[in-house]
């Protein structure tokens, strides 16, 4: 197997690193010059070399999220993980109700932004509508100080990467992407996979508090493409309070 760019440690070595975070698939370790190690439970998932090896290759001109930058290898030269960046914020879930009406809007702009330019890469990532509303959770997009979000969990375990638009995996965003916006707007989590009451409840609340028909029937299905979106955010805007 090819070996990636990256860094090789010890199992040693991580006794010395704080544990940042623990998900389903890795272990997230801080790490000298403001970088993370996540080490995977599962490192033979072909998933997570072959994201690698597709960031390697293309060198993606990505400005706005914060690519794995390598690969992480054990002193045998097994593969363990990714070398990440360091990203810093509080999660996106706890923020957003602390924040101003208009702050709100900014920081969902900079949100969808921020997913537009990974699918516009053929990167599409599938699990930003994780909430820590719900037990055992944790946001997939944190904020930093200056109200930028920070994706994380962009690699082979939260992230599809392609060599060529897929419509399915732009489903899945899509679908992220409707169930991020309800959670925010209402401060509340909205399950995975609904029951048809609770598309109709969640479409009925969105149009009491001032929706449109046509923005409420896709969010509440969860099928809001970047345009229904982008006016869902416009809507959200001009309206006054949330009930």
């Amino acid at each position: 197997m090819e070996k990636l760019n990256g860094v090789t440690i010890s199992e040693k070595d991580l006794k010395w690193y704080r544990k940042l975070g623990e998900g389903r698939d890795a272990i997230v370790y801080s790490a000298p010059h403001k970088k993370a190690y996540k080490i995977y439970k599962n490192p033979t998932n072909k998933d997570y070399v072959g994201v690698l090896k597709m960031i390697q290759d293309n060198n993606y001109n990505i400005k706005l999220s914060h690519l794995p930058q390598g690969a992480i290898y054990s002193k045998d030269g097994a593969f363990i993980g990714s070398l990440l960046e360091r990203v810093y914020g509080k999660q996106i879930h706890y923020v957003f109700p602390s924040l101003s009406r208009e702050k709100q809007i900014i920081l969902l702009k900079r949100v969808v932004a921020a997913v537009k330019e990974l699918t516009k890469n053929y990167i599409y990532p599938c699990d930003i509508a994780n909430t820590p509303l719900l037990p055992g959770k944790r946001s997939n997009i944190l904020v930093d100080r200056k109200l930028n979000p920070q994706l994380i969990d962009i690699d082979g375990s939260g992230a599809e990467y392609r060599s060529e638009y897929n419509k399915y995996d732009q489903y899945d965003v899509d679908r992220a992407l409707s169930i991020l916006f309800a959670d925010l707007v209402f401060d509340m989590p909205f399950e995975e996979d609904p029951e048809r009451y609770e598309v109709d409840w969640l479409r009925e609340k969105l149009i009491n508090n001032g929706f449109d028909r046509d923005v409420a029937d896709k969010i509440s299905i969860y099928e809001a493409d970047y345009e229904v979106i982008d006016e869902a955010i416009k809507q959200y805007s001009l309206i006054p309070k949330i009930k």
